[in-house]
């Protein structure tokens, strides 16, 4: 009998400590945030108005008119910055392009709502990868010149 209790005290005993370090198998982590936009589970009107639209375009803004001028476009520094702003805004809006046409696909509101949200989608894509062509072709002119 006290071999038993012992047993069952030391199973409680690890449970207690892997709970308390953070391995208990019961703790499920929620999702991120990216990773919930990127599956669609945001609701339409937040992913689209928030993540699609405002903040990039305020990124945009912000490295147009703040950061971008400060830039030795022929420094090693500008031709990074330059190189990854592109790039990270290429990859974020194709990762909210993928949001708002899962979102859409799930929104139960209009049909006319979730089909220009789709659009916008595309469109958005599109325009992105135009955006990343400006910027690399803004350097490459601004180098050589």
């Amino acid at each position: 009998m006290a071999f038993r209790k012992s047993t069952s005290a030391s199973k409680r005993a690890a449970e207690i400590f892997s709970s308390a370090s953070g391995h208990a198998k019961e703790r499920a982590k929620a999702p991120s945030l990216l990773l919930r936009l990127f599956r669609g589970e945001v609701p339409l009107i937040r992913t689209f108005w928030t993540f699609f639209l405002s903040l990039p375009l305020l990124g945009d803004l912000v490295f147009t008119y703040l950061i971008f001028p400060m830039l030795e476009v022929d420094s090693a520094v500008g031709t990074a910055s330059i190189f990854m702003w592109a790039t990270f805004m290429l990859v974020y809006v194709a990762i909210m392009s993928v949001g708002v046409w899962r979102s859409a696909s799930r929104y139960a509101g209009p049909s006319s709502w979730a089909m220009l949200a789709k659009l916008a989608a595309v469109l958005g894509a599109v325009g992105a990868v135009g955006y990343a062509l400006m910027w690399y072709g803004s350097w490459m002119i601004l180098s050589n010149a």
